[in-house]
Parts: structure tokens; sequence; C-alpha cells
């Protein structure tokens, strides 16, 4: 615009009538040109700061939206703040209209912002417009099945693991929900391996206690079986049921008082649901249980499960009915922290779900646990892994006929720009 300028100055000065002429034809000429060639650069400035804020703001949707089962209204919140935030630090004010949205696919995050815009010159042959707008779209990459949940979201340690303890989840995620700066732990020589590790708080423990360094301040997941509906309870078919140094074949059916197998003795279970009411799953002294397509719903008062050191566990949940694909599913009334326990030395067949929504799996076995079954998923409000257990969760889902919860969700491992 300077070099303009000076070559209208010149040409006024200019004393030769000729030139005077040309000069006088041609400076609304130069003034348009220059004008517009600024018009357009400014225009095409705003643009570009406006488009850089939706970009970021769709990528920043999008890192939220890869975490499974995300709350897609604290989405679209996110995204219109990030947004706004960078106008702000684009432009110096905001007066802009932002359209975050999410795909039904819950895969990609779309944002859409129009602005204002005021012409330099507004010039009449010049047309400019009145608004900007541009559109960004982040989108979710491949993602990771997540096999373990602390569900626990305020308090320490709903991941905890201790004492040379191992968890191995080499083809999944393991997720702790809680906001807690000790929501996820590992310690004393203990070690927690899996595809992805994340946290909603923060996290203890050194990196030789995780394999790969856990990411922080994730978003919290809700309960993802929630919506889940138990099965109906209805009379007793058995009360305070022991067996003990026998071999026997149980029913499916509701065992009030719980259930208790010991002395040695072997229990199969035919195929279907069974509920523990009032009473707990209690393996011990030797004693072994085994079930294809098996499913316990454990509610009221001491409903928990107990496999001790010396038992032998061999379970797989049921493909269909009431507790699909549920190994063990806890009566979300039931108090919140009681403990289950699996000491058991022989437990490497767990396939199926355990959901325990208020309770706390300890699992503190010598040997393997669920290293043979296909997958084992585990959703309960906290997850105790302590002397020197090695707890394998398999994400094998195509090798067992046993459904997985569709619910339960991935993590994704990367985020891009798609449009």
């Amino acid at each position: 615009m300077r070099r303009l300028r000076n070559l209208v100055l010149a040409l006024w000065k200019r004393s030769d009538a000729s030139v005077a002429t040309i000069a006088a034809l041609c400076i609304p000429v130069l003034l348009i040109a220059g004008g517009g060639a600024t018009e357009y650069a400014s225009l095409a400035n705003e643009r570009g700061k406006l488009q850089a804020a939706a970009d970021a703001a769709a990528l920043a949707g999008a890192r939220e939206l890869r975490f499974a089962n995300a709350d897609l209204t604290a989405v679209v919140n996110t995204t219109a703040r990030f947004a706004r935030s960078q106008i702000l630090s684009q432009f110096g004010s905001d007066g802009s209209e932002v359209l975050p949205a999410v795909d039904q696919a819950r895969t990609s995050v779309e944002v859409v912002i129009a602005r204002p815009y005021r012409a330099i010159f507004e010039l009449p042959f010049i047309p400019t417009p009145s608004q900007l707008k541009v559109r960004a779209v982040g989108k979710v990459g491949s993602g990771v099945p997540i096999c373990l949940i602390g569900l626990e979201t305020e308090k320490a340690h709903a991941v905890w693991l201790k004492t040379r303890a191992r968890l191995s989840a080499p083809g999944c995620a393991v997720y702790s929900n809680s906001t807690h700066a000790q929501g996820l732990a590992g310690l004393n020589f203990a070690n927690l391996s899996a595809q992805v590790i994340c946290s909603s708080g923060g996290r203890v423990g050194t990196k030789a206690n995780f394999t790969p360094d856990p990411i922080t301040n994730c978003p919290q997941l809700r309960d993802p079986l929630a919506a889940r509906t138990p099965p109906s309870v209805g009379g007793c078919n058995q009360t305070n049921m022991v067996v003990s140094g026998t071999t026997t074949t149980l029913r499916p059916g509701v065992y009030c008082g719980g259930l208790k197998i010991t002395q040695g003795a072997v229990v199969r279970l035919a195929p279907g649901d069974y509920v523990m009411k009032d009473g707990p799953l209690w393996v011990d002294g030797g004693a072994s249980l085994s079930g294809a397509y098996v499913g316990f719903y454990l509610t009221g008062a001491k409903s928990v499960i107990n496999f001790a050191a010396r038992s032998t566990i061999s379970l797989s949940a049921p493909r269909d009915g009431a507790l699909a694909s549920l190994l063990f599913f806890e009566d979300r009334a039931s108090p919140i922290g009681r403990r289950h326990l699996i000491s058991s030395d022989d437990a490497r067949m767990l396939l199926g779900t355990v959901y325990l929504p208020n309770g706390r799996l300890r699992v503190d076995a010598n040997k393997p646990v669920a290293d043979q079954s296909a997958y084992t998923i585990i959703v309960a409000r906290w997850m105790e892994l302590d002397a020197g257990p090695n707890l394998v969760m398999n994400a094998r889902y195509g090798a067992t006929d046993v459904p997985v919860p569709s619910a339960i969700g991935v993590v994704g491992t990367q985020v891009q720009l798609a449009e």
C-alpha cells in the first residue's frame, strides 16, 4: 500500500499535462487495485486464523471422544470451550457462533465456526462477505478395547497393584476412573502392562511399575454396564447348601444362603444362571468348581466371591439369557466396598465379564489367573492385586462364542483432522 501511495504522489507532481491526465485516469484504478489486494490479504488472514481455531477445537474434541463411553454432552461442551478460547487468542475477542457436533458412530467431532467480517475499505467493485464460515472434522483412529475399569470416581487406588503383583493386558486397555492423585497405583515392584493405561486422576509409581507410561487426567467414564438389567430372583431352590468331599452336578437356580464347596469336592455346573442370595460363592479345601456358559448374580447380605488358595476354578460366561457375557454380576444395591477374593492358585479359566459395580476385587494368588481364557473383562469399583499374582487379561474375542458387552467400548489411540 505504501508503494502504491508513492507512485500516486509521483504521478501527481509531474507537470506534464499528458502525464497528469493519465494520472487522473489511473489513480482510481490503482486505488481500487491496491485496496482490493489489501482487502483480500485481510480476508485470507482472518479466514486462516478462524480455520486454525476450528482445527484445534476439532482435535481437542476428538481427543475427548476417543475414550470409551465418553459423555457426548461433555465432549460437545469441551469442544465449544476450546474453540472459544482459540478464537479469543487469535482475535482478542469472541463474537463468533460455534457449532460442535458428534457423529452418530461416535468416531468424529465436527466444528463449524461463523464470525462476522467487516471490510477494511468497503469498495463498491470488490465484493466481500459479511461473515466468514469455516469447518473442521477431528476423527478418532483405530481403538484399543478396554478390559479393566476401576469405577471409583474420587477415592485413591481405583486400580492398585503392590508387592510384586503383575497385571498383563497385552491386547487391551486398563482404566482408573478416579480423579484422585493416587487413583492408579503401582508399588513395591509391581508391574502393570497393557496396550494403553489411563488414569482420570494421577498415578503413583515409577516407570518400572507401568508399561507403557500411563496417560493421566483422562476423561471419566460412565459405568458402561449401568443399563444392564439383572436377572429376576424367584424363590429359593437351595438353602445354605454345602458340598463336601463328593462329586456332583448342580443346576441353575436361586441358592439362598449361598453355596459352599469344600473338602475336595468336585462340582460341575450345568449351563444357566445361578443366583447367590444372602450368602457367598465359596470354594476352599482343595475343592473344584467348573462350568461352561454359567453366570452368577450376587444379591443380598454376604453375597461375595471367595476362591481360596487351595481351590480349582474353571468357568465361562453364558452365551445368551439375562447374564449373557457376564460371569459375575453384583447387585447394584450391595454395600460399597465389600471384598471379593480370588486367591486360587488354579483359576486359569475365567472367561467373560466380572461386573462388581460396588465391590472391591482382590486377587492375591501365587500363580497365573485367567491366562487360559479367551478374554476376561473386569468392571469393578476397586481392583486390587497383592502378594505376587499374575492376572492375565486376554482380548482374543474371536476365539470364543461368549459375546463381549458392546457397551464396554474402546480407547482410541490416535486423532487426526479428517477435513
